[in-house]
């Protein structure tokens, strides 16, 4: 059964569609893994960007951040508790990306509110990265993908070590505190 995408606020643990997550996850792992530098001061202004990427797609980014810290978060712009966090994730990322932490970013809003919903509220909050925004909803699929028992629900965030092993999952909201304290012994 796929997730249902929510348009408004209906509580944050509900199983939900994953469209519209896919772009901020993308931007944020390119600019944190392997090989590719931090955003400079230029690509931090473009930040902001959405991308709507396939499971598949998203599936192959966790892949090609191996070698790299990688910390995705999924969210949704009618979630209190995501939207309560995101000045902690927005923190981490500007912290952490110049560390080489891949940071992917997914809101699980439907593709079609884009303009509507996640584009305002990228705006909004100044997000400092890339918002993906995937275009399919069955659970299984991306929790296949992130190797974990996922039933959807938001927030949710995976920090994963340089191996691309899963090492921490929340499924609640996340401060900037417990997420450096997973992340940092996964640097050295």
């Amino acid at each position: 059964m796929g997730l249902q995408h929510q348009a408004r606020p209906v509580g944050p643990r509900l199983p939900i569609g994953l469209r519209g997550t896919a772009a901020l996850a993308l931007g944020a792992l390119l600019w944190g893994c392997g090989g590719i530098s931090a955003p400079s001061g230029a690509e931090r202004q473009a930040a902001g960007a959405i991308t709507v990427v396939e499971t598949a797609q998203f599936a192959d980014m966790l892949s090609a951040a191996r070698g790299a810290v990688v910390v995705v978060n999924f969210w949704a712009t009618w979630c209190p508790p995501c939207v309560k966090e995101m000045p902690e994730l927005s923190r981490f990322y500007t912290e952490y990306s110049a560390k080489g932490v891949a940071f992917l970013s997914v809101s699980v809003d439907h593709p079609d509110l884009i303009g509507e919903s996640v584009r305002p509220f990228v705006k909004k909050h100044a997000l400092p990265f890339t918002v993906l925004v995937l275009n399919e909803s069955e659970p299984a699929q991306v929790g296949t993908a992130l190797a974990a028992d996922w039933d959807g629900a938001v927030p949710a965030t995976f920090v994963f070590d340089k191996d691309g092993a899963l090492r921490k999952a929340w499924y609640e909201e996340i401060a900037l505190g417990e997420l450096a304290g997973a992340v940092d012994p996964l640097l050295g």
